[in-house]
């Protein structure tokens, strides 16, 4: 995200570090990330309240969440794929689990 920006800067020889440029990223970032935040701020939330309503909730997350394994897996595999370097990304399956790379030797 922000290296496409700061690429698209430096190609029209425009400053890399101008305000509005990491204002856009910033705004960029905040909602791509946001969903996740909400997400984290709930679970929090459930998961430290001991009223009776809540425990009950809980439960019932626990046992729904456990016949959710694909949307599980789809928000490890978007998690890691911000947090591994783009050439890495297309070493890895979409289980988490390392493929095989073979790189072409150089000529």
């Amino acid at each position: 995200m922000l290296a496409g920006l700061v690429a698209g800067a430096a190609a029209g020889r425009r400053d890399i570090a101008a305000p509005h440029l990491l204002a856009r990223y910033q705004a960029r970032l905040r909602a791509a990330t946001r969903p996740l935040y909400l997400a984290t701020n709930a679970t929090a939330l459930l998961y430290t309240d001991d009223r009776l309503p809540a425990r009950a909730l809980h439960a019932a997350v626990m046992r729904a969440g456990e016949g959710l394994a694909p949307i599980r897996q789809a928000i490890v595999d978007r998690l890691m794929a911000s947090s591994r370097p783009a050439l890495m990304r297309r070493a890895w399956r979409s289980d988490g689990a390392p493929t095989p790379v073979i790189r072409e030797q150089a000529r």
